[in-house]
């Protein structure tokens, strides 16, 4: 790993502590889980925040002209099962997301085709008549028997009007920190300042720094905070961390955690997640190394470690292109989706949910490594896969967006790294006059 350490206060350097080694992640695109706490009319940094922007295709922005974004297929057009997953993880993910179902909207309504539902009812229904599915299942090949006949399967229109998804995967980061500042742990995470507020402005709550006369201004930069020291001395960190840029990479995911190795030797294992933002906009750092001309094979994660060591002086310039900032809290528990609801790793995605309903249950089909070879996945192969809808992010927009969530560890942020394939995403939603009846 990569220590990168923070700059002095008003200083624009940055320089490695170490030496490049260890696993690196290579990521095609990222995401970020928002905390329960995140109130539900503003969105977190959102998952697909990627490294590279995706320029939406043609079906996209026709469904933002409210195109509809399904089509009604039959049961033969669905794909061939290449089970992948876990069915016991399959049915957290229903548990989980049925626990919140009852707060989905029971006036606002879905309309494909002839079919009306609300927003609760699609949820409730379709999840509950999967997990009634699911625990008379033995595996899913089973399962996927009986839901090809006991559901209708819409299909999303994806980026080309013919079904073609691209997907992207997040995963939950894992850092090393200290509870105080030290010559290895040199870079805070920032609980959610105090001095920094939502307000209204023409209808939508935007974030706002509260000045001392009761007027308000943008609030700080990623350069103000970072470079500049616009937070130093006001007792907002939580914890010290030791990789800096894979503290801007937390910041991107939203959630995940710190290992602090405490005075007697005993690891406490810190969760964090998303708080607050600063209200400005986010840029994609890849972007910015694009259009200076970098070679693409630094425009991954990986890349882009190994060209910040090799061109330590365009470290801070490059993040500081990225003016959003991402504040945290303490939790007990993470990553939380969009809806307040545990994500479940390999079985919980995120979709643009004005466009499919929140919570929906889903089928995709895609691509991931068989195995993971030092950094690399190798031996990328195709899967089906079912899975909850359960997020939604700031980059992951129109029909033909999906971000997967895979969890944490060495596989995890290695595959969520380097995913960004194509593939098919199809939703299931119960018949007319057939209920979540027991089996």
């Amino acid at each position: 790993m990569v220590r990168m350490i923070r700059p002095s206060t008003r200083q624009n350097t940055w320089r490695s502590a170490t030496a490049f080694a260890g696993v690196s992640i290579v990521l095609a695109g990222m995401g970020s889980a928002r905390s329960a706490a995140a109130p539900e009319h503003f969105p977190s940094m959102g998952h697909g925040q990627t490294l590279e922007s995706v320029t939406p295709g043609e079906a996209e922005l026709a469904a933002k002209k409210r195109v509809p974004s399904l089509t009604k297929i039959t049961a033969d057009a669905l794909p061939e099962l290449i089970p992948d997953g876990n069915l016991e993880d399959f049915k957290l993910a229903l548990v989980r997301q049925l626990t919140r179902c009852a707060q989905q909207s029971a006036t606002e309504t879905w309309t494909f085709g002839t079919r009306r539902l609300t927003r609760r009812q699609w949820c409730t229904e379709t999840n509950q008549k999967f997990l009634t599915l699911a625990q008379a299942s033995p595996d899913f090949a089973t399962l996927y028997a009986r839901a090809k006949t006991e559901f209708e399967w819409y299909q999303s229109i994806g980026r080309d009007g013919q079904g073609e998804v691209l997907f992207t995967g997040y995963y939950y980061p894992r850092l090393n920190g200290s509870w105080q500042k030290d010559a290895t742990h040199t870079y805070p995470l920032y609980r959610e300042p105090d001095d920094l507020v939502q307000v209204s402005v023409n209808g939508s709550l935007v974030w706002r720094r509260k000045l001392p006369d009761g007027s308000y201004a943008p609030y700080y930069s990623r350069e103000d905070i970072d470079t500049k020291g616009a937070l130093d001395g006001k007792g907002y960190e939580i914890v010290w961390v030791d990789d800096v840029f894979g503290a801007f990479i937390l910041q991107v995911q939203g959630s995940g955690e710190v290992m602090v190795t405490e005075a007697d030797g005993s690891v406490s294992r810190v969760i964090v997640n998303y708080a607050a933002q600063n209200g400005l906009g986010y840029v994609s750092i890849g972007s910015v190394l694009r259009a200076q001309g970098v070679a693409a094979e630094y425009l991954t994660l990986q890349g882009m470690r190994r060209y910040f060591n090799e061109h330590p002086e365009k470290f801070w310039p490059t993040l500081n292109a990225n003016p959003s900032y991402v504040f945290f809290k303490r939790d007990t528990d993470g990553p939380y989706g969009s809806a307040d609801t545990l994500l479940t790793p390999w079985h919980s995605i995120a979709v643009d949910t004005a466009l499919f309903p929140m919570g929906a249950a889903a089928l995709y089909l895609a691509s991931r490594p068989m195995e993971v070879q030092g950094d690399q996945g190798m031996n990328w192969q195709p899967f089906t896969r079912f899975a909850v809808a359960q997020d939604t992010g700031g980059a992951i927009k129109g029909a033909g967006r999906v971000d997967t969530y895979w969890g944490g560890g060495t596989y995890a942020e290695v595959v969520a790294g380097q995913m960004a394939n194509t593939g098919k995403l199809f939703f299931a939603v119960v018949p007319p006059g057939r209920h979540a009846r027991k089996e």
